[in-house]
């Protein structure tokens, strides 16, 4: 009997790993999952790479055994990169959220560039993937030397399952990183200061194939040699282009999985302030999107976010991703203060969004329908039908 058909979609997020087989009309046929602890040993707060990369060869193996896999394609959160040589990472992969000291903060406020251009300040809710970037570059300049590549998230995943496949998305390179030009999609001065200009690696798109898997990992995984790795995408860009493939123009909430107090607002805008809170980042398919980020608004989440959309320019439908510890009791709240702008709100599963974003990238060629978006619509409090 046939194996079915299915997409491996791999997110390496920022504490949890998913790879999520998904069928060819981007419904979800399975999920593996496993926590992504940081290492608090090495010159800097790291990832780490030996675990996520026992756990993915593993994975990959049992839906080998199930699955006929078409393509894998990984996605990641985009606030880390990996400078390697021809072979290996010349320094650990840097957690997202590590803390630099003040003194490199102070010396890359001298070299960061104009807000406006890159959109992203630094702050609270701004550490960017060019402070790392100077963090790293500062303190180990021999070993930039050595480096070929300077890596996304993503594709460094991409590199190591093609064996040597090197690429970068504008998805991943600009997830409030300064070192993309979100409105111009293009990489920023940044880039040419670091030194780095000659160790980022081509532009592509997320869909394209970045190599077949290379012969090592074909061979524990039982996958075939002639399994195609795509691009890949930074993970919140793919979950949001869901919506867009689908013709929606959304503002997305994204939950943090810890509760309220953390939220992150999505929304395709034009012209949305640039502040300590709100970002530019670069979307799935290249155009600038508003993040504004709240920190402990739980005195009054709803409003809070009502505001937050308000400020980034939200246009269309509001689609809540909310994991299992969000209060449920803010949506139609929310729902109440968005009818006045002529918005409605749903709610929508949060753990595997990415998958179903990397599921239609894997389908682009094929030009496979868009996926059917699982929303429900939130009601406001005392709303009666026509």
């Amino acid at each position: 009997m046939a194996r079915p058909r299915a997409t491996a979609a791999l997110r390496v997020g920022h504490r949890r790993l998913d790879l999520v087989a998904v069928g060819p009309d981007h419904d979800v046929l399975t999920t593996r999952t496993a926590p992504n602890p940081p290492c608090p040993d090495g010159p800097y707060p790291r990832m780490d790479v030996d675990h996520v990369w026992r756990w993915l060869l593993a994975a990959l193996a049992d839906f080998g055994e199930t699955f006929a896999i078409d393509a894998i394609v990984p996605t990641a959160h985009g606030r880390t990169a990996a400078l390697v040589d021809g072979r290996d990472l010349l320094l650990p992969l840097m957690d997202p959220v590590a803390t630099p000291p003040p003194d490199v903060v102070e010396a890359y406020l001298d070299l960061a560039p104009d807000p406006t251009r890159v959109g992203a300040q630094l702050g609270p809710a701004c550490s960017t993937l060019g402070l790392q970037l100077f963090w790293q570059v500062s303190r180990f300049a021999p070993l930039l030397d050595r480096a070929r590549y300077v890596l996304p998230h993503a594709q460094y995943w991409g590199w190591r399952l093609t064996g040597g496949g090197a690429a970068a998305d504008l998805s991943s390179l600009g997830r409030a990183s300064h070192l993309v030009e979100p409105r111009g999609r293009r990489v920023s001065a940044l880039v040419r200061d670091l030194e780095l200009q000659t160790r980022l690696p081509p532009l592509r798109q997320p869909q394209e194939p970045l190599g077949r898997l290379a012969g090592p990992v074909a061979e524990f995984t039982g996958l075939s040699a002639a399994t195609p790795v795509l691009v890949g995408a930074d993970d919140q860009a793919a979950a949001h282009g869901r919506f867009l493939a689908a013709g929606l123009e959304t503002a997305t909430i994204i939950v943090d999985d810890d509760g309220p107090q953390l939220l992150d607002v999505v929304a395709p805008s034009r012209e949305p302030p640039i502040d300590a809170a709100t970002q530019l980042i670069s979307g799935l398919d290249g155009r600038p999107l508003a993040r504004r980020t709240l920190v402990d608004a739980s005195a009054s989440v709803a409003r809070a976010i009502d505001c937050a959309l308000t400020q980034t320019g939200a246009r269309g439908a509001v689609v809540v991703e909310a994991g299992p510890a969000a209060d449920e009791s803010i949506w139609p709240q929310l729902a109440t203060h968005r009818a006045a702008h002529g918005q409605a709100v749903f709610t929508t599963p949060a753990e595997t969004g990415f998958a179903i974003g990397a599921s239609i990238l894997a389908g682009w060629r094929g030009r496979r329908r868009p996926p059917r978006l699982d929303l429900t619509r939130v009601v406001p409090p005392n709303a009666t039908d026509d």
